[in-house]
Formats: C-alpha cells, structure tokens, sequence
C-alpha cells in the first residue's frame, strides 16, 4: 500500500468519523485529494465515457472541494447541482453516476452513527480517474454497482458501465491483474494515440437527462440505433459544451442560438494554443469499445460456492469472472478452497487473490493441481472468535476514546485525536 493511499484512507476515516459522530455540517461529505488547480485535468477531455454535461459536473465537484483547504466540505446535493449547472435533475443524477462509473469520483463510505441511525455518506473526488485497486477498496460496492448499471435503461449509462466492464474482463482474459498500478506514461500514450486517431479533437456531445431507472425519452429518428440523442441543438434543457484546443480555460457565453439570454448556458472548454467562443458544433456521443474475439468463453459456475470469508464483495465478483473465463469444468470449488488456504497463511500472504486463483487456473488445466485437504471447521471457529473477540475491544476502545475527546482541549485533544485515528485505522484492517 502506497503512502498516497495512506493519505487518502487517512482523510476518509476522518471526514467519516466528523460524520458518524454528528460533527459535519451535511449529510455527506467530500474531500479533494488531488493537486489544487484552477484549470482542469487534461484526461478529463479524452474520457470517452463522460458526456459533456458530466465533465461539467465534475469541474463543479472539483472547485466546492477545492475551496475546503485539506478538509472535507459538503457534498452539493443532485438538487443543488441540477440547480447550479442549470440541468434537469435526470441529467444531474445520471452524470453523478458517470463519473462513479469512470472513477473520477468515489463513494467511500456509507456512515452510521454508533445508534445505527443514517449519516450520509463520503466521497472522494480525484484529480484522475483512480485505479481500480484503489477504488474497490474504498468502495465496497463498486464492482456491483457496474454490474447493475450494464442493465440500466440509460444508454450512456448503460455504455460507460458495460465499456468499463469489457476493460476488466480484457485483463482477467489476457491473465493479467486488473487492479495491478497503471503506468503513468501508458496512460499517456494511449490519450496521445486516441486524439491523433481522432485529428486532435476528442469530445463526447452531452446527452439529454434520463431518469437511472428508465430509459430517456428519445427525439426523432435521426440518432443511431442504441445512441442517445444529442443536446447541442437549440431547444435542449441542459447546457452544451464545445470542447476545442486553445490557451484559455474555461468561457461561460450566453446560448448563441438564443439572442435574448433566455437559453442554457454554453461552456467552451479549450486546452492548447487557441480556442473558439462559437457555440455551434456539434459533436457525437462515443464510447470506448474493445473486442470480444480472443476472449476466452466464460462457463456458468455452480450457484452454491462456499468462498473465504476474507473477500470482500468486490473480490469475490472479480474472482468469479477469472474462474469463469480460466477454471476447468468443475474445479471452481476446489480452487476456491485453495485460496481459503492461502488467505489464512500469515507468513506469506496473497498480495494479489486475483493473480492467485489466475495461477491455479493454469495448474489445473495442466494437472499440476493438489486440491486442497478440508478445511479445519473447528480451527476456523476458533479463529473468528478470537477476530470478533478482538475487533469488539477495538470498538470499545474507540468508543471511550471518542467520549473522552469531547471533553479534551488543546494539545491534550490533539494527542487523542491521533491515537482515534490509529485505531480507527486498525478497525478497517480487521474488517
């Protein structure tokens, strides 16, 4: 685990802990965890997945954060961002949705207080779209919020889901990690190559708000079977964005379509040596596609596999896409059993359950695989007694020390705001 990701789970348990104990001012809250800037991030243009309204949001998340110095703010409701944008609420919702999809904001935490009472929620906003193993372990349902949005009735929704989902298959297929660290210079590249094949200019049109539950109401004929139709054209309910190369950022002008003001507002957005205030191109709605040939036929796993209870949510669906491209017939369970085995092995632990169960896929389609004995019931009894045992006085713990910081002043709370925290911390290891 990288440092920065030590600052970033440190800056969610306290805005998490702010919440829980009835401290923030919101029910949910938001952190800023990238560099501060006044400009915006250049992936942010070239992400296929993003209408232009969403990036428009995103750019509306980054500066309420940014204005909260290290600290957490108010996270602005749909409500408030609907309003502030001037969108529909569908739009504001379905965007919102977007950029958790394309990873340029995380939903890090659900909070409770200690009564069990609904606080709100964290989330974090990045200066670049996370990596996928920092966002499934922040948050925990990411990987099935995917699943349920590549059904969705929005299309673009639909998409961005389904062309995220293509993305970790690929990987699981090819045998590698999804969650293994990008390369900073690959990530580059591959924003360089898709603007050259694209003649410099790499935009995705905004679409008309749609309600995440129902499809959104079309218009006409004219758009391509399965493509949402698009709102640069006079008489949309949302702004429209033109996205062009220039030296000035961001310029905020009346709809050029409509003379008295009445309009929407259009933003153009401009990255380079010049740009253009005419708010007449339109742009077409694109999604990344990738190639299903090659891809290894994925076979249905038996419904009642028992899995390690050290997995989590999101693991366990990753896990279950690699023994559904990989495992041989009827080996799911005895490798699933393996990788119990090995989680429980504290001299040497699994640094990658994925790339793990990947190795014993290729074992047992060679015949170099040892099932696993049967697992020791009684031992492992044992062994979640002692780990619930052991999480309850971290709990208690924690509950004195927050009682007893109520009260504390000065350097004294200092010191026990520090020693909150680290158990805090622990209580995230063992849970």
């Amino acid at each position: 685990m990288s440092a920065r990701d030590d600052d970033l789970l440190a800056a969610v348990e306290a805005a998490t802990g702010a919440l829980a104990a009835g401290r923030a001012r919101a029910a949910s809250s938001m952190c800023y965890l990238g560099v501060r800037h006044e400009t915006y991030p250049a992936d942010l243009i070239s992400d296929t997945r993003l209408t232009d309204s969403a990036k428009i949001q995103y750019l509306f998340l980054a500066r309420e954060a940014a204005r909260s110095g290290a600290g957490a703010v108010a996270l602005p409701s749909v409500e408030e961002t609907a309003s502030c944008l001037g969108q529909s609420m569908r739009t504001a919702q379905r965007d919102r949705l977007l950029l958790r999809i394309a990873r340029w904001i995380t939903l890090a935490r659900r909070v409770r207080d200690r009564a069990g009472r609904w606080r709100g929620t964290v989330c974090v906003v990045h200066d670049t779209p996370a990596e996928l193993r920092t966002t499934v372990r922040l948050d925990g349902g990411y990987m099935r919020q995917l699943e349920k949005t590549a059904g969705h009735g929005d299309p673009i929704a639909r998409q961005a889901a389904r062309s995220v989902l293509r993305e970790i298959e690929q990987a699981i297929a090819e045998g590698r990690d999804p969650m293994e660290r990008e390369d900073p210079a690959d990530r580059l590249a591959e924003m360089l190559c898709t603007n050259h094949a694209k003649g410099g200019v790499h935009s995705v049109d905004s679409a008309r708000g749609g309600d995440p539950a129902a499809d959104p109401p079309r218009t006409g004929g004219g758009e391509a079977a399965g493509e949402p139709p698009a709102n640069s054209a006079h008489g949309g309910d949302d702004p429209c964005a033109n996205f062009a190369h220039g030296r000035h950022v961001v310029e905020i002008t009346g709809n050029s379509q409509d003379p008295g003001g009445s309009g929407p507002p259009c933003a153009n957005f401009a990255h380079g040596e010049c740009s253009s205030s005419k708010n007449t191109t339109t742009t077409t709605s694109t999604v990344a596609e990738s190639s299903e040939a090659g891809r290894p036929r994925r076979r249905e796993l038996p419904p009642d596999l028992r899995w390690p209870e050290a997995l989590d949510d999101n693991m366990r669906r990753l896990i279950r896409r690699v023994l559904e491209m990989h495992a041989p017939p009827g080996m799911a369970q005895a490798l699933l059993d393996a990788l119990g085995q090995k989680l429980r092995d504290r001299d040497h632990p699994v640094r990658s359950p994925v790339n793990y169960v990947y190795g014993l896929c290729v074992r047992a389609r060679e015949g170099r695989f040892v099932p696993p004995a049967p697992p020791d019931r009684e031992a492992d009894d044992g062994e979640d007694r002692r780990r619930d045992a052991a999480v309850a006085a971290l709990r208690a713990e924690i509950a004195g020390l927050e009682r007893l910081l109520e009260g504390a002043e000065g350097e004294a709370r200092q010191a026990l705001a520090g020693q909150l925290e680290a158990l805090r911390r622990r209580l995230a290891e063992r849970t």
